[in-house]
């Protein structure tokens, strides 16, 4: 019954996503904490949910093999799902096996294939694990109802993946040359909107701003608005103070001890924002890009 807990997830993170938007989950995430466990003390206040989830997974990783992968990654669940119209199954006929289990006691995913005939994706990852083990030789690869030799099978995968792949740099490079698209065009991600990725052009720290202390705003986390003042000394950056914000304070705190130094110290507001705290990130950046277009 395990395995359907992450069909759950799945459907708990849709329907979040879909009536919070994508940062309702911010610091929900273990991943994002596992991310940030440099800063330790930081991950346990801002991101203590994704944090005794990592830990759980943790746990669970050794004393079961998949443990995250098994009962509850989302992205399984995903692929679970679409991976029944797979052309790719294995076969596996009951009345020819012995009694040793090997195929069922060396699969990745706990799979009783010791009871199956054939299997076709669902929670088989293809592993091919199976395969490898059974002293009989009786579990094989089947392709479109042939049957092929595993090496061929993943052969078949690699020249497919290739395939994509080269598709993807012909069609962009095909796009480019017809003018549709810039090699240039690369979109940053740490610019709140569309207005200040335009108006929020890198200050190199060849650019000299005059002294003083000036104030600018943001928008933060849900729309929370974030009030900065910069200092500027001998025409650099030397001080970046919250004024106020209406940002959520954890995920506030998690931006904050970051940020403003990673400005100061590469003299722009033109730098990456802490995962797991994206947009409170972004409405500090934004809110001092505003004060340093005053300084200019």
């Amino acid at each position: 019954m395990l395995k359907y807990v992450k069909y759950v997830i799945l459907f708990f993170i849709l329907f979040l996503t879909l009536k919070g938007g994508d940062t309702i989950l911010n610091g929900l995430s273990p991943w994002d904490a596992f991310a940030q466990m440099g800063k330790f003390s930081t991950v346990i206040t801002s991101m203590t949910v994704g944090f005794i989830l990592l830990v759980l997974i943790v746990v669970g990783d050794i004393f079961v093999e998949r443990f995250f992968c098994r009962y509850l990654c989302p992205l399984g669940a995903v692929f679970s799902l679409t991976s029944r119209i797979s052309l790719l199954k294995i076969n596996k006929l009951n009345d020819k096996c012995g009694k040793c289990r090997m195929c069922t006691n060396n699969c990745s995913m706990g799979l009783k294939l010791y009871s199956m005939n054939s299997i076709r994706g669902g929670e088989c990852i293809n592993c091919l694990k199976c395969v490898e083990v059974c002293p009989r030789k009786n579990p094989c690869v089947n392709i479109m109802d042939k049957d092929v030799n595993p090496s061929m099978a993943s052969s078949f995968a690699i020249a497919i993946f290739a395939g994509i792949y080269g598709l993807t740099n012909f069609g962009n490079s095909i796009i480019t040359k017809a003018g549709i698209a810039s090699t240039n065009s690369v979109v940053s991600n740490n610019v709140n909107t569309a207005d200040t990725s335009q108006n929020s052009v890198s200050t190199s720290q060849n650019t000299k701003y005059k002294d003083g202390t000036y104030t600018g705003s943001g928008t933060g986390f849900n729309g929370g608005t974030t009030k900065v003042s910069v200092t500027v000394n001998g025409g650099k950056i030397t001080d970046i103070k919250t004024v106020s914000t209406d940002d959520t304070p954890r995920f506030y705190q998690y931006a904050e001890s970051t940020i403003p130094n990673e400005i100061i110290s590469s003299q722009s507001s033109s730098v990456d924002t802490v995962s797991g705290a994206t947009y409170s990130s972004r409405g500090i950046i934004e809110a001092v890009q505003n004060a340093l277009d005053n300084a200019k």
